[in-house]
């Protein structure tokens, strides 16, 4: 798989060789209206704070000091990208599995479709003795 930058590189080489946009795409594995984007260096509008959020913490450049006044919509970004940067994993070990102590029982009983409160209790009685019965 190629890098982000790599196939923007290699889209821009197999358009000069004149495959369309489709083509491209489909051995870029991208859409096509992406590979356009490529292309012709056209920039999108962000679609909303989180993507401008996820985008700056892809980026990989040192951020510079603000030399201006922020604007209300940045503080919300800022505080955004803050809020993400804090979602960190945490990081655990894995539980420790019991020990088996003993055997497995080679029966299974199982009774569904229990409506309690207008159980059958002759039904249950029933149950309840193939379980003393069976257990190991």
């Amino acid at each position: 798989m190629l890098p982000y930058q790599a196939k923007i590189d290699r889209a821009k080489e197999l358009r000069e060789q004149g495959f369309s946009y489709k083509q491209i795409a489909e051995s870029l594995n991208a859409k096509a209206s992406t590979v356009y984007d490529w292309v012709t260096e056209r920039k999108r509008k962000k679609a909303n704070l989180v993507s401008d959020a996820v985008e700056a913490l892809l980026d990989n450049s040192a951020p510079t000091p603000y030399t201006r006044a922020t604007t209300a919509k940045e503080e919300k970004f800022e505080d955004l990208k803050d809020f993400i940067l804090q979602l960190a994993p945490i990081e655990y070990a894995a539980p420790k599995k019991p020990s088996i102590t003993q055997q497995s029982n080679k029966y299974a009983l199982v009774i569904g479709d229990l409506h309690f409160g207008t159980e059958d209790w002759d039904v249950l009685d029933l149950f309840l003795q193939a379980v003393d019965e069976i257990k190991p």
